[in-house]
């Protein structure tokens, strides 16, 4: 049988089996002549098939396999990020209405210290008046 690469001649069927892909994907390598095949005696398709071509599809099958998981891990790592980014906007959030807070709470304070300031500048000039003046209620 050939170069001992096992060749073989098969039908569309049996050659997507192999194959490990569907009927349709068969037929588009024999479009694209990168499966050989040739109408058998009752006119259907035969393909052949080798060792060789069936371990690289399985090879391929298997990367893409990998890749589904690899695609699935994407897709856990985005979601996680999704999240960790709504979190983090979450925080951003908070801590631009505690700034917001902490400047109204200092301007309030402002305005305390200022009132008292001006409490402690009346009482001085009150404890500083001559006693005459307080005795008969002059400034």
């Amino acid at each position: 049988m050939g170069d001992g690469n096992d060749e073989r001649w098969v039908s569309i069927s049996e050659a997507a089996r192999l194959l490990g892909t569907g009927r349709a994907a068969v037929y588009g390598r024999i479009k694209r002549d990168t499966l050989p095949a040739r109408r058998g005696n009752d006119n259907a398709w035969r393909v052949m098939v080798t060792d060789a071509v069936v371990e690289a599809s399985r090879t391929a099958a298997a990367q893409r396999h990998d890749d589904t998981a690899n695609d699935d891990h994407v897709t856990t790592l985005r979601v996680e990020l999704a999240r960790a980014e709504e979190r983090l906007a979450a925080g951003d959030r908070e801590l631009a209405d505690k700034a917001e807070r902490l400047a109204s709470v200092e301007d309030e304070l402002v305005k305390v210290q200022a009132n008292l300031d001006q409490a402690r500048a009346e009482l001085l000039a009150e404890v500083r008046r001559a006693w005459w003046r307080k005795l008969f209620g002059l400034r």
